[in-house]
């Protein structure tokens, strides 16, 4: 299975370690993990062949009660139940001699799970466990290994190179199931590197789009995963993994309230987005600020957010198919005004607090916070043209100098020329700074930005004298 034989690699690693008894592969698309995992023999391979592998293997996907995990160990260890003991100290003695037990998609019985886990180890010194689920299960001594997206190629990649990276391996492999004369060549592999790209090397997304390719070319399928989660349909194959939208809503649906609601929320964000930015833009009824944290940390360890480590601070993104989603639910929520409106305040105030015209100690040359959050700003300034025209100008401007130093010039200018034309004919005089000038952004780029206009409606010709100078 492609890139299956990356993350077995790891779990050979790790699995035998002394002092390890618990390691857990964690995410939303495990891609078969678990029944690989299945078929491999993590012991020791010089095993006589008579010799039992001391090796059981369970899924808690096909029971839903809590109280028959303990017997479906049991059956799968090929042991009969005991009438009337206690079936959970019958296992216990009965996998003393064990040396491996694998328990697949614990997420519909994460407490279960963690209680029956937590006990087996503590009383069955010489078992290790090998756990897949959608969190962890905290449990002492466990080591989380996350799922990781197949590798994807840069977007400029030609046939050989793009081939080497997992991503393009599957899609070429799945759509040849669908496809049988489909062939990667220099004129499909810029659209199959843009659909590998777009949907961040997920396999169970890439297998959908791979299924399309039955009908649509890749240039078609590419043009439309702005809505992924109707393309990636697969008609009357419909069950709980079938769909893209099937699996999102099963993952949903073992959400907290809270959680959905904060999930819905970040769909707001473009790119990735900051802890704080988080509290300043989500945090209204029902969610109260200081509950913010923890239940970010709860998506992050559900696997509905992806965390990133930049220098000395953390931050989140969501994949593309789960902001999709997320919209969706912001939408049927009557909540996407809103929170538009407080994530184009929040980039705004950050905006104006990072503009050296403004605030004393902010360093021109080196805006690297303004760097990482360029897509929320440019995302608020979108939203803002349409809903609030003035608020748009006063975000261009308190940009220019950013633009500038980041050598944005054609982009900034068009930011300020659609500003200046939507916005009222006598803005708040407090709202522009006064400094624009011919050291903006347009006369940088070679294409004149009208600042004069901003000027003029500061304060009439004095105004635009100044600015001007």
């Amino acid at each position: 299975m492609v890139g299956l034989d990356r993350v077995v690699r790891v779990l050979l690693d790790v699995v035998p370690c002394p002092g390890q008894q618990l390691v857990e592969h964690c995410g939303v698309d495990r891609g078969g993990v678990g029944d690989h995992l299945g078929r491999l023999d993590l012991e020791h391979g010089d095993r006589p062949p008579e010799e039992p592998s001391g090796r059981s293997g369970v899924s808690a996907d096909r029971h839903q009660h809590v109280d028959d995990l303990p017997v479906l160990v049991d059956r799968a260890v090929h042991l009969a139940p005991v009438a009337g003991a206690d079936p959970a100290r019958t296992l216990v003695a009965r996998l003393a001699t064990r040396h491996l037990l694998l328990l697949d998609n614990c997420e519909h019985l994460v407490d279960a799970c963690a209680g029956l886990v937590r006990r087996l180890l503590r009383e069955c010194p010489q078992l290790r466990v090998l756990a897949t689920s959608r969190e962890p299960l905290h449990v002492p001594g466990e080591v989380t290994l996350r799922v990781p997206s197949l590798t994807v190629p840069m977007p400029t990649e030609q046939v050989a190179a793009a081939l080497t990276h997992e991503a393009v391996r599957l899609l070429v492999d799945r759509a040849r199931d669908a496809r049988p004369d489909f062939r990667l060549d220099e004129s499909t592999v810029t659209d199959v590197v843009e659909i590998c790209r777009r949907l961040a090397g997920v396999p169970l997304a890439i297998e959908l789009a791979a299924a399309r390719l039955a009908h649509l070319q890749p240039a078609e399928i590419a043009e439309r995963l702005g809505n992924a989660l109707t393309v990636l349909g697969s008609g009357d194959r419909m069950t709980r993994h079938a769909t893209l939208r099937a699996t999102l809503d099963w993952s949903h649906g073992l959400l907290t309230d809270h959680e959905q609601v904060l999930l819905r929320r970040l769909s707001v964000f473009a790119g990735s987005f900051t802890l704080p930015a988080v509290e300043g833009v989500c945090a209204t009824s029902p969610l109260a600020p200081g509950t913010i944290l923890d239940c970010l940390g709860r998506l992050v360890d559900k696997s509905m957010v992806q965390v990133e480590r930049v220098a000395d601070r953390s931050r989140y993104r969501l994949l593309d198919t789960i902001r999709q989603f997320g919209r969706e639910r912001l939408i049927a929520a009557s909540e996407e005004a809103a929170l538009q409106a407080a994530h184009c305040a929040y980039f705004r105030q950050l905006a104006l607090d990072h503009d050296p015209e403004r605030r004393s100690g902010v360093v021109v040359a080196r805006p690297q916070l303004l760097d990482e959050e360029h897509d929320n700003l440019r995302t608020a300034l979108g939203w803002a043209l349409r809903s609030d025209p003035d608020g748009a100008l006063l975000l261009a401007v308190s940009l220019w100098r950013f633009w500038l130093a980041r050598g944005h010039f054609v982009e900034g200018s068009g930011w300020l020329e659609q500003a200046l034309a939507a916005a009222s004919p006598s803005p708040h005089v407090e709202t522009l700074p006064s400094a624009a000038g011919d050291r903006g952004v347009g006369r940088s780029a070679g294409s004149h930005v009208p600042v004069h206009r901003v000027g003029c409606r500061r304060g009439g010709a004095d105004g635009a004298g100044r600015l001007a100078g």
